[in-house]
């Protein structure tokens, strides 16, 4: 298994944390529970006050970008950061040899000691806020005598872990010597099971299952999360590694829990509660005094808000770029772990940890430049995907180009899952060093936002097109929060994709939502429209008539489920929506969000009847509509 970087958790589960006359297990036994019952779930989250998320600031950062190393934007460390190292590819460094508790050293050829390419098993556990010995821990003489695992092969101390916060040694050596299969470790109780499409039923229960889940620190460490993202197959097992079987309509299977199953149950949950949020928010806006409607409203806030911060949400999209944003929710020692604990799932080694680069000082690089060499590795090898995302807090100047902790994967309104799309990239980025601090440079082709909104609209309403899109727009706007920044250093709110109430525009308001963690879609329609237009008029009072572009990042074709494998599919573009910082001609770009349009259904393009310059809409390397463009933005 993986080199010991860190040891397992789960104790025993406390069921006097339970409150009385619950039992409930992983979203198991899911029946309704009446307001005042015997059996009522505590009104507070136990698991935020047990295991609480990392308080992360997101933006509005102090960060002088111009005193760091040049070294920290080498152009080398870009072009290495995804090389193999010493053709060890996905191989771990070290495997434990478990009858000799022996810790084995890769050698070239995939050799570990007397085993050559050795089928292995990995477990998944978090340790590092329960070192006994960490630099400035209080030392307590009842713990003089906890030992650490006894490892042979190493030169390093094996961390003492403190046995009544979190496990005894013999725990940590019952689990390996009984793990013979790829597993994941984290606390649950022996049943699983799906939640019933009665909402109501099972929300109360959903959540105080979920809570009883994440107390276990496995759900807020960071490097567990990329642990889980790299192994989804990967099964969850207590302390006592036995098998955790499903329990579906009131029956034992004999087929394992895994990560991914929990993962299933939390897109259900997702797919709920995103159902019934807004026939929820209807009621308690009509009866804001009746206590179980306040309830029903509160609950499945707090399902869907521990489901996306806890993680869950982003492993069951498998969507990398949506990880990052859930990382900020996750507690580690170290800042630069934030970069460096998640990197892998972008098949990434940046900062000290590249290829070569070992003999730098490591506190060359802090979190911030190594979001912009991540940054950089994603929109080279991502120039699509690495902007399908939008900021909830103002990006900070400069810094729009690349994403960062406040970056939200919003859903899109396709058949496909993003992650599952095969896009063709019709422009590249690069970076460039202005004053210090790191810029993003495009290189592709523009068209006028006005020009290509109208062609939206006019194909909205050809009679050709009409019964194939079924009322809804060819196009999904998503935008970013923004400030509008002055010269003399002041900045103004925009408006804002998180909170409605404390848009400016009265024209905007409504249309750029509502809630703290959650991105509220402007649903394919009449409304997308009316916020493309707003958002035309707003810029040029906002922005002292800027222009306002958007910049063709690729298409893809999104597959249909339902339809015959081979068939035709619809076909869509993706837009980056920019507008300059300045009236100058040489101002930089700001990213204002992204966009993607319809301009093929079933396999029919439509003719030039149906809609005004398909060639605009469609997109043709010879449109003259689209014009050439490389500049800076951020």
């Amino acid at each position: 298994m993986d080199e010991f970087a860190e040891y397992p958790e789960t104790p025993p589960i406390d069921q006097s944390n339970l409150a009385a006359e619950e039992e409930f297990f992983v979203l198991g036994r899911l029946v309704k529970l009446e307001i005042d019952s015997p059996g009522d779930t505590p009104d507070a989250l136990k698991s935020y006050k047990h295991n609480p998320i990392a308080s992360l600031p997101l933006s509005r950062f102090e960060h002088n970008y111009a005193a760091d190393s040049d070294i920290v934007h080498d152009p080398s460390i870009q072009k290495q950061c995804s090389l193999p190292d010493n053709d060890i590819g996905r191989w771990p460094r070290r495997l434990l040899h478990v009858p000799s508790m022996t810790s084995l050293e890769w050698q070239p050829g995939n050799i570990y000691g007397d085993h050559v390419a050795p089928a292995y098993s990995a477990v998944s556990y978090t340790w590092g806020r329960y070192d006994l010995d960490i630099p400035g821990a209080k030392r307590q003489k009842k713990y003089k005598n906890v030992k650490g695992v006894e490892i042979m092969g190493i030169d390093w101390p094996v961390p003492r872990i403190n046995p009544d916060q979190h496990f005894h040694v013999d725990h940590f050596y019952n689990l390996i010597k009984q793990t013979y299969a790829a597993v994941s470790f984290a606390k649950a109780n022996k049943q699983a099971s799906y939640p019933p499409s009665d909402t109501i039923a099972w929300c109360a229960p959903a959540r105080a299952s979920l809570d009883e889940l994440f107390i276990d620190p496995w759900f807020s460490s960071l490097w567990t999360l990329q642990e889980a993202f790299l192994c989804h197959t990967a099964y969850l097992v207590p302390l006592e590694a036995s098998p955790i079987y499903q329990h579906v309509q009131h029956e034992w299977s004999h087929t394992p829990v895994t990560l991914g199953v929990l993962c299933s149950i939390a897109a259900t949950l997702n797919e709920i509660v995103d159902r019934e949020q807004p026939a929820a928010l209807e009621r308690w806006e009509a009866d804001r005094n009746n206590p179980i409607v306040i309830k029903q409203w509160k609950y499945l806030g707090e399902v869907s808000t521990m489901l996306i911060q806890r993680g869950l949400s982003a492993l069951a999209s498998r969507n990398s770029i949506a990880l990052y944003h859930v990382a900020q929710y996750r507690r580690t020692r170290n800042d630069k772990d934030r970069v460096y604990g998640i990197q892998q799932i972008f098949d990434l080694r940046l900062g000290a940890s590249a290829p070569g680069r070992y003999e730098l000082d490591p506190n060359v690089f802090n979190r911030f430049n190594l979001e912009d060499q991540l940054g950089a590795a994603l929109v080279q090898h991502y120039p699509v995907v690495s902007q399908m995302h939008s900021f909830q807090e103002p990006a900070d100047k400069g810094s729009g180009w690349r994403i960062n902790a406040s970056s939200t994967v919003p859903g899109l309104e396709i058949n496909s899952s993003i992650w599952r799309l095969d896009f063709r990239a019709r422009c590249t980025f690069s970076t460039k060093k202005i004053s210090g601090q790191q810029w993003g440079v495009f290189d592709g082709r523009i068209c006028d936002l006005a020009q290509l909104a109208d062609r939206w609209r006019s194909f909205r309403y050809s009679s050709q097109t009409e019964s194939m899109i079924e009322a809804r727009s060819p196009q999904q706007v998503l935008l970013d929060t923004a400030f509008q920044q002055y010269g003399d250093g002041e900045e103004a709110l925009v408006w804002t994709a998180v909170k409605s109430h404390a848009c400016t525009n009265d024209y905007l308001k409504g249309l750029l939502f509502s809630g703290k963690t959650k991105y509220h879609l402007v649903p394919r329609g009449e409304r997308q429209h009316d916020l493309t237009s707003a958002l035309i008029r707003l810029i040029v009072r906002a922005f002292e008539g800027a222009p306002l572009v958007v910049l063709l990042l690729g298409s893809f074709a999104d597959v249909d489920k339902g339809r015959a494998s081979g068939g035709p599919n619809d076909k869509y573009h993706v837009g980056l929506i920019l507008t300059r910082l300045g009236t100058e001609a040489k101002a930089p770009w700001k990213r204002l969000g992204f966009c993607i349009w319809q301009y093929e259904y079933n396999g029919v393009i439509p003719s030039s009847d149906a809609c005004l310059h398909p060639d605009l809409l469609g997109y043709k390397d010879q449109s003259t509509e689209w014009r050439h463009l490389s500049d800076v933005f951020g």
